[in-house]
């Protein structure tokens, strides 16, 4: 059985259930087009590797310097110089443990400006390893200046030629592989050491070189918060739909009780609408005939007979004609039967 509610009261406790629906619908719709999954880059594995030389210049006995070595980053002068003591050093780092393999070689290389260049071997492919974060060689030579410029002066002398620019440049070649469960690292590096040939006064370039670099693997995170709200949006929106449903069908508005003169009222208009009209007022004269009818249908009667309308106000229906007025008054008995009136003369 329906309970019966204010009507106001009913539609807004209705409009209240279907914005709330609305909402918890929308946002778990919302939900649903976010990812529970999201995927970052992240750094497994970061690392850095350099090489760079180390080098003093060795002097022939001279009155110049007090010294038997000039060190880095000087002017020197070609004819007191009796060698280069080079020290090169190499190092890998690393954030986690790694297999570190690699190996190099040393190579010297004669060139003539753009036109030639002839290189030999100072040290052989050399490996090396290490297991852990770290990897590191040293590797120490003697260079002798007049070697090479004699190697220069036979090779332009079978060519026939004469350059102005020469240079000894000493190469490292390092090739370092580093094994990790992020991935591997393969890297080159190729410092090296540059020696004008040939000049009276020359300065050396330290060509040291280095790399950092990184592994990045895929993270996946899951976003319980969008499956929290997932579930809870749902949830909500489903017994908001459910209570709405349960509300509509189990309340209605308050029916309206007519009593037994409305329903005659009612039942008169349907069955002569066209010629019954409503009045606010109805002024009633004392100098008029009133002549009462025992039924609406002689009213009715009447009125088609002199095409007047039917003039209603609540349960009263007059017909006016000049000085005579018709009237007819519903009266209803408590078993709702319509009885009839006597004919009253005013």
């Amino acid at each position: 059985m329906k309970k019966e509610i204010d009507r106001r009261i009913r539609l807004s406790v209705i409009a209240i259930l279907i914005l709330l629906f609305g909402i918890f619908a929308y946002d778990a719709s919302t939900a649903y087009h976010l990812p529970t999954e999201v995927t970052h880059d992240v750094t497994a594995f970061t690392y850095a590797h350099s090489g760079t030389s180390h080098y003093n210049v060795c002097l022939k006995p001279n009155s110049l310097y007090e010294t038997t070595t000039i060190g880095e980053n000087k002017t020197y002068f070609r004819k007191i110089t009796e060698r280069i003591d080079t020290v090169f050093e190499y190092e890998f780092t690393c954030d986690h443990d790694a297999g570190i393999t690699g190996e190099y070689d040393v190579t010297a290389c004669v060139a003539s400006a753009d036109d030639w260049e002839k290189c030999f071997t100072l040290v052989p492919k050399t490996t090396f390893n290490s297991s852990g974060t770290s990897a590191a060689f040293t590797e120490s030579l003697q260079i002798d200046p007049a070697h090479y410029e004699e190697v220069l002066s036979d090779i332009n002398d079978e060519l026939g030629v004469r350059t102005q620019d020469s240079t000894l440049t000493i190469k490292y070649n390092i090739h370092t592989i580093a094994r990790t469960d992020a991935g591997d690292v393969d890297e080159s590096l190729t410092p090296s050491l540059v020696i004008p040939l040939n000049k009276n006064v020359f300065s050396i370039k330290n060509n040291a070189d280095g790399k950092t670099g990184s592994i990045k693997t895929k993270k996946t995170i899951f976003k319980q918060n969008v499956v929290d709200r997932r579930r809870f949006s749902t949830a909500a929106a489903i017994l908001t739909l459910i209570l709405l449903i349960a509300f509509g069908f189990r309340t209605s508005d308050p029916k309206i009780v007519l009593s037994e003169t409305e329903k005659e009222i009612l039942s008169a208009r349907k069955r002569y609408g066209d010629w019954i009209a409503d009045a606010v007022n109805v002024p009633l004269e004392s100098e008029q005939v009133a002549i009462s009818l025992r039924s609406l249908d002689d009213l009715v009667k009447i009125a088609e007979e002199l095409g007047k309308p039917i003039i209603q106000k609540t349960d009263a229906y007059y017909i006016f004609d000049g000085s005579i007025r018709y009237e007819y008054h519903l009266v209803v008995d408590e078993h709702g039967m319509e009885t009839e009136t006597d004919d009253l003369v005013g």
